[in-house]
């Protein structure tokens, strides 16, 4: 059998393992109407913004189009141009998760490594950008493990060369974070595998002008939240070795659902990636070097970072997901354990972990979302909406889950909110100039702060509460109720006249 036949009969096993996987985690996608994915209607809503942005170009909204950070958004667009928002936004984060798996099939493909190694990094897919609804950090990855790929030849070709420009551009539109992530991971990843210096600023100059132009920006956007009173600074709370405990290295590796399922599936990858550091001492099973590299340095990334810089939450932590995914692409599988039975273990792992994952999805949305879908449906169009979310907490799910789902008023019917992302100076559409509004700000991190004179500035309000909180606010003169069931539901607010001194 001649070498480009095993290399053809590689590519199409690869291509269909690839799928399966793809099919397998889309699963709960499909089981559900809300995906637990905080930021998710908020990125929807964006679209209704852009529309207005367009319709009226000297209007409050302005449109981004070159800034970083914005390609993200060309999957909730194409997404939406084919399907009403609440099903755009599954497809969205469908497309996010075919292509995170794809970039990583290809990336172990290219490195040599076995089909059951991404088949088991794919678990990771489900890690907590993805709850948190962070578009923009999970479209870097799957661009950054493609410019890695790429340098996986002796030898650029011409091609290649022309497709790592590509590739550089793309992540300075994807995000600031991952460009500089994958400009600092060449240079690790050219230095452990001993390659010149001359080669080396051969594969960071396709990356070198896309960099200076996001540090550019990075800086005018500091600079400009600073200025509004921001807090910008790098922000620690957790310190290096309060990250290594069991439940912090479990919440930053994955971090989406409550229970000890992700404990178990966390320190499985653990044990896969022990077990080939191990076997490496066998000369004939290899470590590949650059990968292993890159992967420290994401994982110092995660130990070392602050918790939150400029308006990145979760900086440091995110990137301990995929620091797993290239340490279990870099080891050899672990010895005594043949290559069909590995990747049947893999995908027994990754199919369990997406089940429960599909169970846990569908009882947030039955049990914790109940009314959600009949009061969004009661907003009258181009409403003032204020979400108010007295529960906060999953049972199910874990981060904050419920902070952003009033948004779908939005992303459904126009209108404005009490909080949108065109506040942040990152998002596709911003505000031309700083909102300046009478009402409670940051109501929805503290509901608690509403006050009877906020009714004067929305028409309705979208209250997460328990039902002895709903029975005490329909007793109010501000909240008329429109619906009489579930946890979630849609009041009118009536302003009481405000009594004036004489």
């Amino acid at each position: 059998m001649s070498l480009a036949t095993v290399h053809g009969n590689s590519r199409r096993v690869l291509v269909l393992v690839a799928t399966c996987v793809v099919v397998l985690a889309c699963l709960p996608l499909a089981a559900v109407t809300f995906p637990p994915a905080t930021d998710l209607p908020q990125h929807l809503a964006q679209m209704q913004l852009l529309a207005e942005a367009i319709r009226h170009p000297h209007g409050p909204y302005v449109v981004q189009w070159w800034a970083p950070n914005g390609l993200a958004y060309l999957f909730v667009a194409l997404s939406s141009l084919v399907a009403a928002p609440l099903v755009a936004g599954r497809l969205t984060l469908a497309l996010l998760v075919a292509a995170w798996i794809t970039a990583t099939a290809w990336l172990a493909h290219e490195r040599g490594r076995r089909p059951s190694a991404f088949v088991l990094a794919s678990v990771f897919v489900f890690a907590h950008p993805l709850y948190w609804g962070f578009i923009e950090f999970l479209v870097g990855w799957p661009l950054c493990a493609v410019y890695m790929g790429l340098l996986s030849r002796p030898t650029l070709s011409r091609r290649r060369w022309m497709l790592l420009w590509l590739v550089a551009a793309a992540l300075y539109g994807a995000h600031v974070l991952w460009l500089g992530a994958t400009l600092v991971g060449v240079v690790v990843f050219s230095v452990a595998e001993r390659t010149t210096a001359r080669t080396c600023l051969r594969r960071i100059a396709p990356l070198s002008v896309p960099f200076v132009a996001a540090a550019f920006w990075s800086w005018r956007l500091g600079a400009e939240r600073s200025a509004g009173g921001f807090e910008v600074g790098a922000r620690w709370s957790t310190l290096p070795w309060q990250r290594v405990l069991p439940d912090a290295w479990v919440s930053s590796a994955l971090g989406g659902l409550q229970g000890p399922l992700e404990s178990v599936v966390v320190g499985l990858a653990t044990l896969y990636v022990i077990a080939g550091a191990i076997a490496t001492r066998d000369s004939e099973r290899k470590l590949d070097r650059g990968l292993a590299a890159l992967a420290g340095l994401l994982l110092a990334t995660a130990l070392l970072a602050p918790n939150k810089y400029l308006n990145t939450l979760g900086f440091a932590s995110r990137w301990l997901g995929p620091a797993y995914v290239l340490a279990i692409l870099a080891v050899p599988p672990p010895p005594r354990i043949r290559p069909a039975l590995m990747l049947l273990l893999s995908f027994a792992t990754l199919t369990l972990f997406v089940t429960a994952t599909t169970a846990s999805w569908m009882a947030f949305e039955n049990e914790e979302l109940l009314g959600l879908e009949t009061a969004l449906a009661q907003v009258p169009d181009g409403s003032r909406v204020v979400g108010l979310d007295f529960v906060r907490k999953s049972d199910i799910i874990a981060g904050d889950p419920f902070l952003q789902l009033f948004a779908y008023a939005q992303a459904l019917h126009g209108g404005t909110l009490n909080f949108s992302f065109a506040e942040h100076g990152s998002s596709l559409v911003r505000y031309r100039a700083p909102r300046s509004e009478g009402f409670t700000p940051i109501m929805e991190w503290f509901p608690d702060r509403f006050q009877p004179s906020d009714a004067q500035y929305f028409d309705v309000a979208l209250v997460n509460a328990p039902p002895s909180l709903h029975i005490r606010l329909a007793q109010t003169g501000e909240f008329e109720p429109t619906s009489a069931s579930g946890t979630w539901r849609l009041y009118r607010l009536h302003a009481k006249p405000v009594a004036h001194r004489q």
